[in-house]
């Protein structure tokens, strides 16, 4: 066993939300790695802003969201029908991601186990205007995630606007 990717980079894993259903998932995935030889060099601490039941509970206990969503996707019907909570999700979504890729070393893989459609949310929260098109995933803004699929981001330090942080979501896996 080795505690690396197959490109040799070590691989943390954060089971994103907490959630019973995400530990599973993220159980599920340490099993499938380790299987193929790849120890985790460390699990994060979930954090709740990349879910929870409460959130969870808000979207879908709305009847117009709802119908909306069955319409034109989750970011389309927030977007539309509560934007105000929309802003609060990629808000919140991105600042945990910004601290979970603190908590990694230079160099490291992290890996964000989650459910849809969070993940979605998120890929459209990181995708800045000003990247490369040629690297920057193509998000629709009805993109589903199907079971088992993800996104890989990608952050970078931009040194020449004032040492920001760029996360990018560059594609689509599984």
């Amino acid at each position: 066993m080795f505690n690396q990717s197959e490109n040799g980079l070590p691989v943390s894993v954060c089971e994103g939300s907490g959630l019973e259903r995400t530990a599973q998932t993220a159980q599920a995935y340490l099993d499938y790695i380790y299987d193929k030889g790849i120890v985790a060099t460390q699990i994060l601490p979930a954090d709740p802003r990349f879910g929870n039941a409460d959130l969870f509970k808000q979207m879908t206990g709305n009847a117009e969201l709802m119908a909306e969503q069955k319409r034109s996707g989750w970011y389309n019907a927030l977007k539309t029908v509560a934007p105000d909570l929309l802003t609060k999700i990629q808000k919140d979504q991105a600042e945990a991601l910004e601290r979970k890729f603190a908590e990694i070393e230079e160099n490291e893989f992290l890996i964000i186990i989650g459910h849809t459609p969070m993940i979605e949310l998120l890929a459209h929260s990181c995708k800045a205007e000003d990247v490369e098109p040629s690297i920057a995933l193509n998000l629709r803004p009805d993109l589903a995630l199907k079971e088992l699929q993800g996104i890989l981001f990608v952050q970078d330090f931009d040194f020449v606007r004032n040492n920001d942080i760029k996360i990018t979501p560059v594609a689509l896996i599984g």
